[in-house]
C-alpha cells in the first residue's frame, strides 16, 4: 500500500471475453483539493446487487460503469483534508466513492458524503443502519405494512437486506419465513434472527415447504431474487397481500424467467409494488436515524462478512453474486486495522 496519503490505488473495471468481471489495479496522484472539497481516506467498502446492474448497463438510477471507469460503491472512511465547510478532519463519513484508498467528494453524489455517529460501528451506515436497512425498511413497512399475525416471507433472508426486514417484521409481531441457500444460513436465521422458520431452496421442496409453514397464505413477501423463487411464492399468496419487490438477484446473469403463477396477482387481488431506495433519498436520514436507535437497543443485528484488501474487491463482489456470503458483504482496507469499532461482527 502507498505510504504517501497523495498517492491512490484504484480498481477500474476492464472487462474481457475470458475473464467477465475483470478489474486493473493502477495508481494516480490525487489533486489538490478546490474550494468546497473533502479528501477521504476510504476505510470499507459495501457489496451491493446494485453493482452489477451498474456494470451491465441495465435500466438504473445511476450512469453505466464502462470499460476504465473505476468501479463505483458505498464507502466508509475518515476526513483526511477540507475544504468544504460541513466536514473536518478525522471526522468519519460515508457515501458513493470508487474502488480507491481516497475519494474526492464535494459533499453530493448519488447518496450525498454524511457524517456517521461516534457510537455506532463504521459499517453500520453501509448496512444495518444505512443502505441495507433503509431498503428494507421501505419494502417491509411501508410497502407491505407489516402487521401482527401477518404470514410474512422474505427471500435471501441471511443476505444484508433479507434479514433486516426479516427483522422489522419479527418486532412487529408477524410469524416470518426466510428463504435461504443453505442449512448454515438457514441455522442463523433461526438460532440468531428467532424467525418463526427458515427455508433451504437448494433442497429442491420450496413449495412443499411453503404450504407447510403458511398453511393460510402469505399475507407480506419481501423480495430479493425474482424468477422461480417469485413464482412459487406467488402460488401461496393470501388474498389482498402485499409484495414488494426489492431486486432480482436470480436474473442478474442474464437470465429469464416466467411466471407460472402469475395469474394469482389478478386472482388474489394482489398489491405487487417494485421499488428503489434513490425514490425516497429525502426520508433516508430519518429511517437511519430509526434503525440506528433500534440497533443501540438491541432489537436489530447483523452479521458481516468482510474480505481484506483493495485488491480483495472483485472477489468478493463475485462471492455476493454467488450466495456464499452470510449477512452483509464488506472490504476492509488495510488502513482500517486501527480503526475503532469497525464492525460488530466478524466472521
Amino acid at each position: 500500500m502507498a505510504t504517501d496519503p497523495w498517492l491512490s490505488r484504484e480498481l477500474a473495471y476492464a472487462p474481457s471475453p475470458e475473464q467477465g468481471y475483470a478489474f486493473e489495479l493502477r495508481t494516480r496522484a490525487v489533486p489538490a483539493l478546490k474550494a468546497g472539497e473533502v479528501l477521504v481516506r476510504n476505510l470499507m467498502f459495501s457489496c451491493d446487487p446494485t453493482q452489477f446492474a451498474w456494470l451491465n448497463g441495465g435500466n438504473s438510477y445511476a450512469p453505466r460503469i464502462r470499460a476504465g471507469d473505476v468501479m463505483r460503491a458505498w464507502a466508509a472512511g475518515r476526513v483526511v483534508a477540507s475544504r468544504h465547510p460541513d466536514f473536518e478532519p478525522g471526522q468519519r463519513v460515508w457515501g458513493t466513492c470508487g474502488w480507491q484508498d481516497y475519494s474526492i467528494s464535494d459533499g453530493s453524489g448519488i447518496l450525498p458524503l454524511a457524517h456517521i455517529p461516534d457510537d455506532i460501528p463504521l459499517s453500520y451506515p453501509l448496512g444495518l443502519t444505512g443502505i441495507s436497512g433503509v431498503t428494507a425498511h421501505l419494502g417491509m413497512i411501508e410497502i407491505g405494512r407489516v402487521a401482527v399475525g401477518d404470514t410474512v416471507v422474505v427471500s435471501s433472508a441471511a443476505g444484508a437486506t433479507g434479514s433486516v426486514a426479516a427483522q422489522l417484521a419479527r418486532n412487529r409481531g408477524a410469524r416470518v419465513i426466510g428463504i435461504a441457500g443453505g442449512a448454515d444460513k438457514c441455522r442463523w436465521l433461526l438460532d440468531g434472527l428467532q424467525l418463526t422458520a427458515a427455508i433451504d431452496y437448494k433442497s429442491g421442496e420450496l413449495e412443499q415447504r411453503l404450504a407447510e409453514h403458511c398453511p393460510n397464505g402469505i399475507d407480506v413477501y419481501f423480495d430479493n431474487v425474482g424468477g422461480p423463487t417469485l413464482d412459487a411464492v406467488l402460488g401461496r399468496m393470501a388474498d389482498h397481500g402485499r409484495i414488494a419487490l426489492c431486486g432480482a438477484t436470480s436474473l442478474y446473469g442474464g437470465s429469464s424467467a416466467s411466471l407460472q403463477h402469475g395469474l394469482m396477482i389478478l386472482a388474489r387481488r394482489l398489491t405487487v409494488r417494485g421499488f428503489v431506495i434513490m425514490d425516497h433519498r429525502d426520508r433516508f436520514a430519518a429511517i437511519s436515524a430509526e434503525l440506528t436507535a433500534a440497533a443501540r437497543s438491541g432489537q436489530l443485528t447483523t452479521r458481516e462478512d468482510i474480505a481484506q484488501g483493495l485488491e480483495a474487491a472483485p472477489s468478493a463482489l463475485l462471492r455476493l453474486l454467488e450466495g456464499k456470503n452470510i449477512g452483509k458483504q464488506l472490504v476492509q482496507l488495510e488502513a482500517a486495522a486501527s480503526e475503532p469499532m469497525l464492525c460488530a461482527t466478524k466472521r
